[in-house]
């Protein structure tokens, strides 16, 4: 058991890039991320490939070269839906921005995101004083949990692997995996 589990062991070696890859990754979050980065026109407007736009009806931002980036196209379409649709949800509970301001569950909740959940973060964080802002934390987290996600993971569901599935992948018999291990257990 201690060479499975132990500094070096196999599952070390198997689901790590070595022992200071975690050191490394938090390095990186903690001195680059920040939840307003993580909207799909600011990310587009730090990496270049997007400048400032106030056409009514867009999402704040014009890509630079819709060849060179399809999925800048396609993203800042859905999240241009997925913010409007925030920002009529938002408008049926908060009808101005007083309700926000006086609403203590909310500024509890965003109070532990960001000095609990995120304590190691302490910049980048919106302040939810009016239902626009409420809107775009929204937005930011629904196009993240769902468009970003989905173009990431389930891309790439045919190239993951770990060790731990190797041994449920034959038993379960779950198609065109199960074939690349056929009379191998």
């Amino acid at each position: 058991m201690r060479n499975l589990i132990n500094r070096s062991g196999v599952v070390e070696i198997s689901f790590t890039p070595g022992a200071r890859g975690l050191a490394l990754s938090a390095a990186a979050y903690r001195d680059g991320w920040s939840f307003e980065g993580e909207a799909l026109p600011a990310d587009l407007l730090a990496r270049g490939m997007a400048v400032g736009d106030a056409s009514p009806g867009g999402a704040g931002v014009r890509l630079v070269d819709t060849l060179d980036c399809p999925y800048g196209e396609d993203g800042l379409a859905l999240w241009t839906i997925i913010e409007d649709w925030a920002t009529e949800f938002m408008a049926v509970y908060y009808p101005d921005d007083a309700f926000v301001a006086a609403d203590t569950e909310l500024s509890a909740f965003w109070m532990e995101v960001t000095t609990v959940g995120h304590g190691d973060i302490e910049r980048g964080w919106p302040a939810l004083t009016s239902v626009q802002s409420l809107a775009r934390a929204l937005t930011t987290i629904v196009y993240e949990v769902s468009a970003v996600h989905a173009a990431i993971n389930f891309a790439q569901v045919r190239f993951v692997f770990s060790f731990s599935r190797a041994f449920f992948i034959p038993v379960c018999r779950c198609g065109c995996f199960f074939s690349l291990f056929r009379g191998r257990f």
